[in-house]
């Protein structure tokens, strides 16, 4: 069976390590992993994963980038998880020496995530205010004032912002923004918005998930003896897949 297109690309690669979150009928909706506020990144763009440990513990934990050239908003990315779930390549080198399943968590991060701007949106009937309370629009429901990871949702919205990866349809009369990618398509009710330029963004922290597998892509359900024995002196599984 062929895999739906991702927003990185059509299909998992041949020979790749893949770090995955496992997903169930019966598990937490996306709303429970979203970090909402976005906890502000100040350690730059990842290009691959970044391993650390709290103090006086010695368990790893994995941050991950989201690249904002195959996801421009973070809710591009949060959407893909919701009906994909999450799978990002790893370097087949990745150290796991300090990475203990159900105990190490992962951390995803987007470069767009906090606003740095102020606005103002009209949606989901209210006006909302940049930092303001908005418990109508959060998807947490959180009802105290906070800058809401909702609010990328309406910003996206305005067609001005279409591209390639993040089309804008305006449906006619109505108050609804489509929003589609390569991976997903949501819909957004927004009536106006006022923005102040310049309409920079900060990176954070979007996801945070209790726990994470590897998958390692295979036709012929080979793996290489290097990766094979990175593995088995490890405390995870690699379960081996066809795509």
């Amino acid at each position: 069976m062929t895999m739906p297109a991702r927003g990185c690309g059509d299909k998992r690669v041949e020979g790749g390590l893949y770090l995955t979150v496992p997903t169930s009928p019966d598990g937490k909706p996306l709303e429970h992993f979203m970090v909402d506020p976005a906890i502000p990144w100040n350690g730059g763009q990842l290009r691959g994963p970044q391993l650390f440990s709290l103090p006086n513990e010695e368990v790893g934990h994995v941050v991950l980038g989201v690249g904002a050239s195959f996801y421009p908003y973070a809710c591009d990315y949060l959407e893909e998880v919701r009906v994909m779930g999450v799978s990002k390549r790893v370097s087949r080198n990745i150290d796991l020496s300090s990475l203990v399943p159900s105990e190490s968590k992962l951390l995803l991060i987007h470069p767009r995530a906090i606003p740095e701007f102020n606005y103002t949106i009209r949606a989901y009937g209210q006006k909302i205010v940049k930092g303001q309370e908005n418990s109508t629009g959060c998807a947490k429901d959180i009802a105290t004032t906070h800058l809401c990871l909702s609010d990328t949702y309406p910003l996206s919205a305005d067609p001005v912002f279409s591209s390639d990866k993040h089309q804008v349809k305006v449906v006619p009369l109505l108050s609804i923004r489509t929003i589609k990618t390569p991976s997903a398509s949501y819909s957004v009710v927004m009536e106006e918005m006022e923005l102040t330029p310049p309409l920079d963004y900060q990176a954070g922290i979007i996801l945070r998930f209790p726990f994470f597998t590897f998958q390692f892509v295979s036709h012929s359900g080979a793996i290489p003896r290097k990766v094979a024995d990175k593995f088995d002196s490890s405390s995870f599984d690699l379960d081996v897949v066809p795509e």
